[in-house]
């Protein structure tokens, strides 16, 4: 708003010169209250959303540099589930190879260890019996017999010599199926 317009207009209107005059500054003068009212509303909420903005540049730094960090935990988690598959595989292998497996690849698929369940204490896979005995029929190139160990193994307590004990004797004789 200028000052000349207005005087021009309230002179179309027909008002005295004198008045005009303090009218025109009345209404300039409230009008430059209101447009400094609102000019300082502006610059508050200028200076809000500056700060938010420096802020939000700040955390999207820090973000940035974190996604970084995860690139690795990918990595990371991608190596852990390698080594899980990797250790029950061998799992697998060594259960078939103690089972007598001469060739424990070819054979692993033909079982469904899913169904099986894995004892930690035995390092043996229960639940596949059937299925081994029947690859064991049909495949049987593919298996060896396994001499079951006996893994009792007595000190020779007390013996002169390397000798053993008499109570050692005895008990030998007592259970013949214990020793071979």
């Amino acid at each position: 708003m200028k000052r000349q317009n207005l005087r021009a207009k309230l002179q179309d209107a027909g008002l005295e010169a004198e008045k005009i005059d303090e009218i025109v500054n009345y209404i300039m003068d409230e009008n430059g209250k209101d447009i400094n009212q609102a000019k300082a509303n502006v610059d508050d909420d200028f200076a809000k959303v500056k700060a938010e903005n420096e802020a939000l540049k700040q955390s999207n730094t820090e973000l940035t540099a974190k996604v970084d960090s995860y690139k690795d935990y990918e990595d990371l988690k991608k190596y852990k589930a390698d080594a899980e598959a990797l250790k029950e595989e061998t799992k697998i292998t060594e259960y078939l190879k103690s089972i007598g497996c001469k060739h424990p690849d070819l054979i692993k698929s033909q079982i469904d260890f899913s169904k099986a369940s894995y004892d930690e204490e035995k390092k043996t896979f229960t639940g596949l019996d059937e299925t081994v005995k029947g690859l064991k029929e049909k495949y049987k190139d593919m298996f060896e017999n396994v001499k079951v160990e006996n893994k009792f193994n007595p000190t020779l307590d007390g013996g002169i010599g390397g000798q053993e004990s008499e109570f050692f004797k005895q008990y030998k004789k007592e259970h013949p199926d214990l020793f071979n």
